[in-house]
């Protein structure tokens, strides 16, 4: 029989599936008109160490079984380099991430272990910063809202983005960007 933690994780798993096949099929629904061609999905998940943890693999069976093409983008193939470069034109890009909240910023976790001669540019920029899940534990990478809008915005311009992570709205920076296209009027 299995423990609860294991059925708790496994709902947990399943209503997060549900809650981002149920956004994906309300954006597709909006869009069939403007467009014939086929709709991808772009999966980025650090906190699956190989790509093939049970929620991106469940993701990735739903999406292809409802004809989606999918691009998974896990562990520490997450890094500061490839996030400058995820596939533009996805339909939706789901972020699995480990986020947290630094000086009134959210900061998304890359998959890529911290190393202070990397990225140095982008660390003085304050776009890139040093993160950690819980006292004592490995050093990461972390994103936050201005290099999203330097590096990301045409990648995610006009994408559905579902964001999975313990803090990531907590401020209103990443979930109102400056980037993002005005609403058409009704």
């Amino acid at each position: 029989m299995p423990s609860r933690e294991r059925q708790s994780s496994n709902r947990s798993v399943l209503i997060a599936l549900f809650a981002v096949i149920g956004l994906l099929i309300v954006a597709d629904s909006l869009g069939k008109d403007q467009k014939l061609e086929r709709v991808s999905v772009t999966i980025i998940d650090p906190l699956s160490p190989d790509s093939e943890g049970d929620f991106t693999s469940s993701c990735v069976d739903l999406f292809c079984s409802a004809g989606y093409d999918v691009e998974v983008i896990g562990g520490s193939e997450v890094s500061v380099d490839h996030l400058k470069s995820i596939p533009s034109g996805s339909s939706a890009v789901v972020m699995r991430v480990h986020s947290g909240v630094f000086e009134d910023s959210v900061w998304f976790f890359t998959g890529e272990r911290y190393d202070s001669t990397r990225h140095i540019l982008e660390q003085l920029a304050n776009e890139v910063h040093i993160a950690r899940t819980t006292r004592g534990s490995d050093l990461f990478f972390a994103v936050g809202s201005s290099f999203v809008r330097r590096f990301m915005k045409e990648e995610l311009e006009g994408a559905l983005v579902i964001l999975m992570g313990c803090d990531g709205l907590a401020s209103p920076e990443l979930a109102e960007p400056s980037w993002m296209p005005a609403p058409r009027p009704t």
